[in-house]
């Protein structure tokens, strides 16, 4: 398996694939995923890492792309937010 891209997305959306960032705290409590050993954390740095594609992982500039995405309701939340941000009548 290789990663050809990743997607920006609402953190209530349930997407393919394995999220980059995970909660590891919620109301105070340490939540599993918190729980990991920093052999563990390190283990799987290392595993995402090695199904990077070749080019992304090199220092110099790479040749192929990586494509990221916004989620379509990211996207759709981000120009609400824009129609709601320009609508709103700021005092003079």
């Amino acid at each position: 398996m290789q990663m050809i891209g990743d997607v920006i997305a609402r953190h209530t959306e349930r997407l393919d694939g394995e999220p980059l960032l995970v909660p590891v705290m919620q109301e105070g409590r340490r939540l599993p995923a918190g729980k990991e050993t920093l052999a563990q954390i390190r283990e799987r740095a290392r595993r995402q890492l090695e199904i990077l594609p070749p080019a992304i992982r090199a220092l110099p500039r790479a040749t192929i792309p990586y494509r990221v995405e916004v989620s379509t309701a990211l996207a759709a939340l981000r120009d609400q937010l824009a129609r709601e941000h320009t609508s709103v009548r700021r005092p003079t």
